[in-house]
């Protein structure tokens, strides 16, 4: 319990702050399903998934209550030590790519696989990050990893598949590579 000096202290530091009637009333008022939601939306937008999902689980909104899980364990990958970040990452992909496939997620699809895509890149499972990629639409990312992979039928694949779906000016980089590497291979399948 603080004393008067403390709480005043602590008061004008903006550490604490003193209830009122006002205020207590507020606090104690039940919030509905909506504005649980809404409130959860919010957490989310600035990053606090624990919190987001929290006010998902009182909404009783459990898709996304899991993509708030989802953010969380790619959190956790971060802070995970080295010797577990792949696996770590590839937790969080897994939780990912099950929310892009919930049906009632169809409006966040897209974001939720290149989220997946790039925690499957730190998991260092290029393949399926720039299978992934492809499926949020993000050809560029797609290409490039395979790319560096040396992955280059996988590459061209892509190229020739989205041609045209490419940032640009990139294209003309990727056909000089991929072109490099074939003629140089003399691999024309």
């Amino acid at each position: 319990m603080l004393t008067g000096i403390d709480q005043q202290f602590w008061s004008n530091r903006g550490e604490i702050q003193n209830s009122t009637a006002e205020s207590a009333s507020l606090i104690s008022q039940e919030s509905s399903l909506e504005q649980w939601k809404a409130r959860g939306d919010e957490l989310l937008r600035k990053h606090h998934y624990q919190q987001a999902k929290e006010c998902y689980e009182n909404a009783q909104r459990p898709h996304e209550e899991a993509i708030a899980n989802a953010y969380i364990l790619r959190e956790l990958a971060n802070q995970t030590v080295p010797s577990a970040k792949s696996s770590a990452f590839n937790g969080a992909a897994q939780a990912f790519l099950k929310c892009a496939r919930e049906p009632s997620n169809g409006y966040i699809r897209m974001p939720l696989l290149k989220v997946a895509a790039e925690c499957l890149e730190y998991a260092c499972e290029a393949g399926e990050a720039a299978h992934t990629y492809v499926l949020a639409g993000c050809f560029d990312e797609a290409i490039k990893l395979q790319l560096e992979c040396k992955d280059y039928t996988s590459a061209l694949t892509t190229f020739l598949r989205y041609d045209g779906r490419f940032l640009p000016g990139t294209d003309m980089e990727y056909r000089r590579r991929l072109g490099q590497h074939f003629f140089v291979k003399r691999d024309f399948r």
